[in-house]
């Protein structure tokens, strides 16, 4: 029988043994992404005026530090006691875009740099041009991430604008929001007045799923570092809450996945992603549709709820049973993206919004 002095021995030995091991990892990333350069498939874009060279030796420095403060505020702003009239998580957000227009300068390839503009209203969504003399009697609410909110594009060229440009009797607005996905809009729903945002009192509420929506719910290491201020959304008591955003309801899950997706080791090996809880994201996502049917009944009762595949049919068999077994409709679009629909950074451009608006308009009848 072993000792306690044996026994503590060997805590102390495996204690330390982790911390020696932790820090050779640690040594190791910031080796990695120092003298190893990124590769560059994705288009950076930055304010306009302030171009940053993101294969520089400080650069990348910087935001490894930057990377490892993250992971360390976030642990300790788990031992933090949540203030019990705190901001809501979606009007938190929000907060910081309200009234606000940013010029900004996307890395355009081998081309000039892309400018575009960003507007928003007093809630914190992007603006679309929209004629204010208008009195119109219907609406549509589009509803998702960075594709519906038109990212890389000036506010006249967002799908909003061209609907509004092309439809006489629908007042469109741009609730999408970048990296958002069901959480957020039902966050928003929820936390938001919508009758006082949408004067019109009757037409569509309009959610565009992507097939990478599902991995938006908890997170990953490919999405996590962008993803953790969006709202988590759970159960409790049987009833679906999203008081919190991902790195407070989850704060060492939340470190796990920063530092794995941050990882250029594990890139370098092709390990890319790790994508957790998947069967459980699902069951949240057809809770979430059901949750947001109701909250559409109360805010804005004669507003019908659809869903629709941006850029492609939804196929997920589980997501089309959910939404049928709740009665909310699916529109399957004839819509597909090419290779001249998209900007650099493959979000889509202004030529597959407009053509997007036109599909959208004919499926919908909405002259």
């Amino acid at each position: 029988m072993l000792s306690l002095k044996k026994v503590l021995s060997y805590c102390f030995i495996g204690f330390y043994s982790l911390i020696a091991t932790l820090l050779l990892i640690l040594a190791m990333d910031l080796f990695t992404s120092l003298f190893i350069p990124e590769d560059k498939t994705v288009s950076n874009y930055w304010p306009e005026g302030h171009s940053i060279d993101t294969n520089s030796f400080s650069f990348r420095f910087n935001s490894k530090i930057e990377i490892y403060l993250q992971i360390a505020n976030i642990l300790k702003g788990s031992f933090i006691r949540e203030e019990k009239n705190s901001i809501p998580v979606v009007l938190n957000l929000l907060s910081h875009q309200i009234n606000q227009k940013v010029k900004y300068q996307m890395d355009g390839g081998n081309s000039n740099p892309i400018e575009f503009t960003e507007s928003f209203d007093q809630f914190g969504f992007r603006k679309s041009t929209f004629s204010q003399g208008k009195k119109l009697k219907n609406h549509l609410i589009l509803m998702g991430g960075s594709f519906v909110f038109g990212h890389g594009l000036s506010d006249h060229q967002s799908l909003a604008s061209y609907l509004n440009e092309n439809n006489r009797n629908y007042h469109t607005y741009n609730f999408g929001f970048k990296g958002a996905g069901p959480s957020f809009s039902f966050a928003a729903m929820k936390e938001l007045p919508l009758q006082q945002i949408v004067s019109e009192p009757t037409g569509y509420t309009i959610y565009f799923w992507n097939d990478f929506h599902i991995y938006r719910i908890f997170g990953t290491s490919f999405n996590i570092e962008s993803m953790r201020h969006q709202p988590f959304v759970e159960f409790r008591n049987n009833t679906l809450i999203s008081n919190k955003s991902i790195e407070r309801a989850r704060p060492l899950y939340t470190s796990v996945l920063i530092f794995l997706g941050q990882f250029k080791l594990l890139k370098l090996l092709g390990i890319k992603n790790f994508i957790p809880y998947q069967g459980e994201a699902k069951k949240l996502v057809c809770e979430i549709f059901k949750a947001k049917k109701e909250l559409l009944k109360e805010k804005i009762p004669n507003s019908k709820l659809i869903v629709t595949g941006y850029q492609k049919k939804i196929k997920e068999t589980w997501l089309r049973s959910c939404l049928k077994k709740n009665n909310i409709s699916v529109i399957d679009l004839d819509f597909n993206l090419n290779k001249d629909d998209l900007l650099p950074d493959y979000h889509p451009n202004s030529i597959a919004n407009k053509r997007l608006s036109l599909i959208l308009k004919k499926s919908l009848n909405l002259d």
